[in-house]
Parts: structure tokens; C-alpha cells; sequence
């Protein structure tokens, strides 16, 4: 009976739709190609596509696909087999062609998704929404870059057709289902091709792909939303800690933070951090900070100076693309060079006072004579600021002639550089070392005051030895 409850329920919930189409290099985890479907209202959805990296022959690619549901049925011991009484359950078809030439594969791998963790083995949402397999493709004739155009036609656990055309999302209306459709010949009115990704491929040897590495560690910002920015720290060869400046819908300041898992040439959070109660100043209690989540975060890198970034914060989706606006000294793109003494790259980071735990401070120590600081805090009614400057160097001390603040910056795809107002916050002096240091600061803006804090090493980036 329960069986039978749940998979009734499995096909109310609709025939299955691509939800993410996505081909990576198998050696290393960097995407190749991207192409996923961003939900805009309740009856329409836009497909966002990447083309990072050609493919080409008898290199081993892993292809997964997420759909919305989950698409496969396993026995009691958890192997994949077909639902009782439907042939088609579970089945996945792909024509590649190139120009009308079929593109052969071989298929090396396939299988469902039973684990947490996305692309390129893990699931989306729910065990065995993703499929995935290992391939190599057989060599054509080609003339330089060409496109390869995708045909998908997928089966869900009832034999359902996925929807050959998921901008538009199935309804049922009078007694039916509504906008399920197949693109291949015509449009039909029961699922089927699904002929929206197109990837490149070509016979010329390809490099590797570019991968996370410590030079990742700078400031990037979408020049169309020059006012809000990302943070970025490698810490180590699996993880980033990544700071998001940004705003709230009504022109306040917020910022979130996480820890990410490098995965090739990503960077994913899957928990995105926000808070709030701290109080500004010699108030300042731990006890009054709440940390809650507000969402994921994925960093895409196409270069060492180029990149994407989607991010589903308190239910609104977005993307950005993405470049850098800041670079570390001692960190390029490639290898880590030599390291000098003195108050270099080594001593960029992030520090904190142990008794203001809940706020702190990131250091980018741009050259020889100038360093990026950013504040994390809060005002004295505890809603989240933050503050920012180029300050001077001159051995161990970091002086800020000019903290800035922001306000009227919008969240999300309203963002509107011109509404950003900088105005001056106040001034600060870091005393920096390996371990940390201590600051003090004098605000110009009413109720901050001046104060001093004693400066703890929270993190280093990756690469960079403090001598």
C-alpha cells in the first residue's frame, strides 16, 4: 500500500524536466559545459549556458544530468533496475551530431546518483535526480571549433517523457497536462526531445583545464555591479572561504560568508552564511551574534581572470560573471613565485578579536606599499556594515586614511551601480604580524565612536608562507 501511496504521488508530481546538462573533464572535475535552467516565474524558466572548453577525441569526459525529480528505481539492495511493468523506466537517450554527422561515443560508465554533492557523481536534490556516465568520443572530421548539438530523450520511474522544452513549466490544467512538449519534429503534448544544449568539440589537442589554484585568492567583482564584490581565500588544495559584500533589498548593507569545496574549477558553497545582533564597539557580546543560512553560492572559473557565479540566497536566483579587482602580491596566475620578508603576501588573510567574535577583518596586501582591508561588522542596533579601504604600508603597519562605507545598492538583478553612495566611515591603524597584531580606529559617522582591538589569525592563503 505505501508503495502504491508513493508512487501515485511520484506521478502527480508531473513528467520529469532537465533541470542541468553538464559535460566535465573526468581527470580533473572542471566543467566544460554548463548549461542549467534558472526558474523566473511560476510558468517560465531561462536556460543559462556555458561553453568553458572544447571537447575532443579520446580524452574521457563525465556527462551528468539533473532532472527535477528523481528518475531511477532500485531494488531492496540497491541496484538499479527498471519499475515493474515499465520498459522504458529509467532510460536515457542521446544523439550528438555535428553539422548532421552523428558524433559517435563510448559510453565507458553509467549510473544513478545516490550520494549528496552535485556534479559529477552526487545528486541534485533527491537520490537519483542525476544521471551520470564516462565517456570518450570517437574521432570525425573536423575543421577547426564545431558545435555539437544535443537530442535528450529521458524516462522517469512511470515511463514519462521528460519535457522536450523546459522554458515552459508543466501545469496541469483541465484534466491534463499543459506546456509538455516536444521540440523535435513539432511540438506535441506529451514530452519528448529536449534539443537546448549545444556544446563545442574539435580534433586539435586541447590543454588542461584550468583548475582552482592559490591565485584564485583576490577580490572579483561583476563590473555591472561595481559596489558589491566576493572575497576570495584558497586556504588549501579542497577549500575556500569566500565573503560576499553586498545589500539587502532596500539599500542596506549585508554580507554573507562561507566555506566552499574546490571541486576543479569550482568553488561551491553549499551553505551560505548571513548574521546579525552584534553590537559595534566596546558592547560587543559573541552571545548576541546569530548566525543563520541564507542559501548556496557556486563560483564557476573559466581563467585566472575570468569566471561565473550563481547564487540562490533567500529564494531569489541570480548570476553574475565575474573578474578580478584586486590581485595578491606574491600570487599570480600559475605557479607560486618566491617569497620576500617584510609585510608581504604571506600576511594576507583573515584576523579577528577573540572577544569580538562574530565580526572581523580580511587583508589583501596588494604590493609593497598598499593593502585592501574590509571590515565585517554591525551598527549599534545590530544590523550587519561593512567597511573598506586601500591602506598604506610602511613596515608592520597598515594605515587608513579613509575607511569607506556604502549604501543604496539593491540585491540581485535590479543592482543599479549608479544608487551606490560612498561616503567616508572613518580612519584605522593595523599593526600586522604572522600570528596577528592589534587596530584601532576612529569613526567619523555618529554612534561608532573609536576603540581598539587585539588581532588573532583566523586563516592564510594557500601558497603564501608568512616569514
Amino acid at each position: 500500500m505505501a508503495e502504491t501511496m508513493w508512487l501515485a504521488f511520484y506521478e502527480m508530481a508531473g513528467p520529469p524536466a532537465v533541470k542541468e546538462f553538464q559535460i566535465l573533464d573526468t581527470a580533473t572535475g572542471a566543467v566544460l559545459y554548463d548549461a542549467e535552467w534558472d526558474t523566473t516565474s511560476n510558468t517560465r524558466r531561462e536556460l543559462h549556458e556555458y561553453n568553458l572548453q572544447p571537447l575532443t577525441f579520446n580524452r574521457e569526459y563525465t556527462l551528468w544530468v539533473a532532472f527535477d525529480k528523481p528518475m531511477l528505481w532500485r531494488d531492496d539492495q540497491g541496484e538499479l533496475t527498471g519499475l515493474p511493468g515499465q520498459n522504458n523506466s529509467g532510460d536515457l537517450d542521446l544523439d550528438v551530431s555535428v553539422s548532421g554527422i552523428p558524433l559517435p561515443a563510448q559510453v565507458i560508465t553509467l549510473d544513478g546518483a545516490m550520494q549528496p554533492g552535485g556534479s559529477p557523481r552526487g545528486y541534485d536534490q533527491y537520490r537519483d535526480d542525476a544521471i551520470w556516465a564516462d565517456f570518450t568520443l570517437d574521432p570525425i572530421p573536423l575543421n577547426g571549433i564545431q558545435t555539437a548539438d544535443v537530442e535528450l530523450l529521458a524516462f522517469d520511474m512511470m515511463g514519462a517523457a521528460s519535457d522536450g522544452d523546459p522554458s515552459t513549466i508543466v501545469d496541469w490544467q483541465d484534466g491534463g497536462w499543459v506546456n509538455y512538449e516536444d521540440n523535435a519534429p513539432a511540438k506535441g503534448t506529451s514530452g519528448g526531445i529536449d534539443d537546448n544544449y549545444s556544446f563545442d568539440v574539435t580534433a586539435a589537442v586541447v590543454p588542461l583545464p584550468f583548475l582552482v589554484e592559490p591565485g584564485t585568492s583576490r577580490s572579483w567583482y561583476d563590473v555591472s555591479h561595481d559596489g558589491e564584490g566576493f572575497l576570495i581565500e584558497i586556504v588549501s588544495e579542497d577549500t575556500a572561504v569566500v565573503y560576499w559584500f553586498t545589500y539587502d533589498g532596500n539599500g542596506n548593507q549585508v554580507w554573507y560568508f562561507g566555506v566552499g569545496r574546490i571541486v576543479g574549477n569550482r568553488i561551491i558553497i553549499d551553505d551560505l552564511l548571513t548574521s546579525a545582533g552584534g553590537k559595534f564597539g566596546a558592547d560587543f557580546d559573541p552571545a548576541d551574534v546569530v548566525f543563520s543560512s541564507a542559501g548556496t553560492a557556486t563560483f564557476l572559473f573559466e581563467s585566472c581572470t575570468s569566471g561565473f557565479m550563481k547564487y540562490n540566497v533567500n529564494s531569489k536566483v541570480g548570476r553574475m560573471t565575474i573578474e578580478p579587482a584586486t590581485s595578491i602580491l606574491g600570487l599570480g596566475c600559475g605557479p607560486v613565485g618566491p617569497v620576500a620578508k617584510g609585510l608581504v603576501g604571506g600576511i594576507s588573510g583573515s584576523y579577528y578579536d577573540v572577544l569580538h567574535d562574530g565580526e572581523g577583518f580580511l587583508v589583501e596586501i596588494i604590493n609593497d606599499v598598499l593593502a585592501l582591508v574590509y571590515w565585517f561588522s554591525y551598527d549599534t542596533d545590530g544590523n550587519q556594515r561593512w567597511f573598506f579601504a586601500v591602506g598604506t604600508i610602511s613596515g608592520d603597519t597598515i594605515t587608513i586614511d579613509e575607511f569607506l562605507t556604502t549604501s543604496g545598492g539593491i540585491f540581485g538583478p535590479d543592482f543599479d551601480p549608479d544608487t551606490v553612495v560612498r561616503s567616508v566611515w572613518g580612519s584605522a591603524t593595523f599593526r600586522l604580524n604572522c600570528d596577528g597584531g592589534d587596530m584601532d580606529y576612529v569613526a567619523m559617522e555618529p554612534g561608532f565612536g573609536s576603540g581598539d582591538q587585539d588581532l588573532s589569525r583566523i586563516t592564510a592563503i594557500a601558497g603564501l608562507p608568512c616569514i
